[in-house]
């Protein structure tokens, strides 16, 4: 052998703010504590990444699997690799945080390993312009993203044997192309396949090649722990590499960049993987986007055409998901309020960044409750933390060009969408940091659209990107689609109704439901008045809300055309657990779940309770409605195990009849800690 090949091996575990302990254990079970096992049997080198949130969790739950990776730092066979603490998309948060995350954990990393950290991780490999002076700053010299990146640049495969520098303002950083061959063939494919592709690297001259990828995929993806660990792929990998140590060394990052030059400048353009590219696009555009992408790969000039052929960019999850946006701005507006506040001090604001819940692609992402309940409730302590009371901010919250109404008190605080029926699209209760509104909008997903291809069961191990499955029969008979965004206070105005109509949202929308409000905000006293108004010929329509601490009262009065019979108010609620005894509907004495379908006459007293939360919302002063429609809210989602359906929150329509075309209308909410 007349020269050898430098293999960088970087590990990225993670588990994200707010996943259950019970997953935060699987993982390290299944996956982190096995692969170390296996692992400190071999004298190999590599670079780890244990992102913040799972870092923390390791050190109050498992600190002997620190303390054995601190062993091997010691040796100099593992090198600790740094990131923003909470794991957040750099590109997607405000400079300053980017750069403060940073900092932070590399304090803490340093700290605790007794060594320098000199290399980050980089969130979903998501690369913006700015990206170099923000790990300049932060003291980071070099970064691995994929290789992707450098032939989106115009660079050719075989020129990435070893690391670029870029730069941004003159602050310059080191990159490396992580082999998307690689990442798809470990651990799934044989150690035969693997070391044919070694070969072929040695004969074609190549000194570099880097894995950068998933900690989770060894042992976690489907399939995988039986195949890597009791059919023993990774030990044999660990063998492959040991035998052939010759001519393959493993290198830390480090010790590479100290000892080779790097090969040029390359520049990026804004981009992450490809199949990041795919998910970010809207359901039809990502569906079509697939189907090219496959029958592109097929083609034998695949890799010529790869280069010019990308998808959408992070950020239009945003545009996609108006949840994403609201929560996104959120955390803007509060990272302006601390702005003048120490790291130490913001640490709400970093644990509201952690990316998980702000996108979705082939994890379930922004459609687990549990996800989002735990970015917003960092989001509800860091206003309380910053906030007077009361509080009104009557501007562009969303920056989509057109104005929203956010207040906040002692108790509540709300955001209403002014231009889109004036509903509240966020109604937070602080005592709980709760946002008890999060219901999920049901819209079409690209994968919706492959639900024939469900396989009923696979063979053999394949990446994730590679399965379709379903946890679930007939999941088709469940997808139903909002026509507009779902949130609560909205006034609809029906010529029929039924039950079915809500649950399908297949019924007439009136104009008033969807139409721009004027809007007005005061303080008085001690509540905040919002008074939304609607003038069209034939129609007129007045919504006031009134806030008082834990009570809000509602009145909605004007005329409509004779045609429609009835008036509807809705509210959406998620309290995120439809089939547990503490939680359920309250009608007068009976207790009903969450996930509850069904028409009510009006009762003497309504409620929702959470005996977990030690939370009740209370339906109050409704006697001038009749009737009220009741059903989940629940949306067909794709996880890393397969299609599953999600319960999103429950939805009241609360509904009588219009008499003379006039209307007006009294309706009040309390929510309240349960005193037991």
């Amino acid at each position: 052998m007349d020269h050898k090949i430098s293999f960088l091996l970087l590990i990225h575990n993670h588990q994200p703010l707010g996943n259950f302990d019970y997953v935060f254990e699987n993982a390290y079970q299944q996956s982190y504590k096995p692969f170390l096992d296996v692992y400190k049997n071999y004298n190999l080198k590599l670079s780890l990444h244990i992102s913040g949130p799972l870092f923390d969790w390791l050190l109050e739950n498992h600190p002997e699997y620190l303390e054995e990776v601190k062993r091997h730092v010691k040796t100099g066979n593992i090198e600790i690799i740094g990131s923003g603490y909470y794991e957040p998309i750099l590109a997607a948060i405000p400079f300053r945080d980017a750069v403060d995350q940073i900092k932070l954990f590399k304090t803490k990393l340093e700290t605790y390993f007794e060594t320098k950290v000199r290399g980050s991780w980089l969130t979903e490999r998501v690369w913006e312009s700015h990206i170099p002076k923000i790990f300049n700053l932060a003291g980071i010299e070099y970064i691995a993203i994929d290789d992707f990146h450098f032939i989106r640049s115009g660079l050719n495969y075989d020129e990435l044997d070893g690391y670029y520098l870029t730069d941004f303002e003159n602050y310059t950083l080191a990159v490396y192309p992580g082999s998307e061959k690689l990442r798809y063939i470990m651990p799934f494919s044989t150690i035969d396949n693997i070391s044919s592709f070694f070969y072929q690297l040695y004969d074609k001259k190549i000194k570099t090649i880097v894995f950068a990828d998933d900690g989770e995929k060894f042992g976690i993806w489907p399939e995988t722990y039986k195949w890597v660990y009791e059919e023993k792929w990774l030990e044999n990998f660990f063998n492959f590499l040991t035998n052939n140590s010759d001519w393959i060394e493993t290198i830390t990052f480090k010790e590479h960049y100290e000892e080779n030059e790097p090969k040029g400048l390359c520049y990026f353009p804004t981009t992450s993987y490809p199949e990041l590219g795919e998910w970010a696009l809207p359901a039809k555009s990502s569906y079509k986007y697939k189907k090219i992408y496959d029958w592109l790969k097929n083609n034998t000039n695949f890799d010529d055409i790869k280069p010019f052929f990308q998808g959408g960019q992070w950020k239009n999850f945003l545009s996609k998901y108006k949840e994403s946006l609201i929560i996104s701005k959120k955390m803007f507006f509060l990272s302006q309020l601390m702005e003048d506040r120490s790291p130490e001090e913001k640490i709400e604001l970093y644990k509201s960044q952690c990316n998980d819940a702000y996108w979705h692609g082939v994890f379930g992402g922004l459609y687990l409750p549990h996800l989002r309940r735990e970015i917003q409730s960092h989001l509800v302590k860091g206003f309380q933390q910053t906030l007077p009371s009361p509080f009104i901010n009557y501007s562009d919250f969303d920056m989509d060009g057109k104005k929203e109404c956010f207040i906040y008190n002692r108790i509540l605080s709300a955001l209403f969408d002014i231009d889109d029926g004036g509903g509240l699209i966020s109604l937070e209760f602080h005592p709980k940091s709760l946002n008890i509104m999060d219901t999920l909008t049901r819209r079409e997903e690209a994968y919706h659209m492959r639900i024939p291809e469900i396989q009923k069961s696979s063979t053999g191990t394949k990446t994730i990107h590679d399965l379709f499955l379903s946890k679930e029969k007939n999941l088709e008979n469940f997808l139903h689609y909002d026509r507009f965004y779902r949130s609560s206070g909205r006034v609809f105005f029906f010529d029929e109704i039924s039950l079915e109509s809500l649950y399908q949202h297949k019924f007439n929308i009136h104009p008033a439901t969807i139409a721009g409000y004027e809007c007005n905000a005061v303080e008085e006293k001690d509540s905040v008045i919002i008074d939304m108004k609607l003038l069209k010929p034939l129609i007129s329509v007045s919504k006031r809300f009134l806030f008082a601490d834990n009570l809000i009262k509602i009145n909605l009065k004007g005329r409509v055309e004779k045609k429609y019979k009835y008036i509807g108010l809705e509210w959406n609620f998620n309290l995120f657990a439809p089939n547990e005894p503490d939680r359920y509907i309250k009608i007068l004495d009976k207790k009903l779940p969450l996930n509850t379908m069904g028409e009510f006459e009006i009762p003497d007293r309504f409620s929702v309770e959470d005996l977990w939360y030690k939370l009740r919302i209370d339906f109050e002063n409704i006697s001038s409605f009749e009737k009220v429609f009741i059903y989940p809210v629940e949306t067909i989602s794709l996880s890393e195990s397969g299609m599953e359906r999600t319960f999103q929150g429950t939805c009241f329509v609360f509904v009588s009849k219009i008499e003379n075309d006039f209307f007006d209308k009294h309706f009040s909410l309390k929510i309240d800690i349960i005193q037991k």
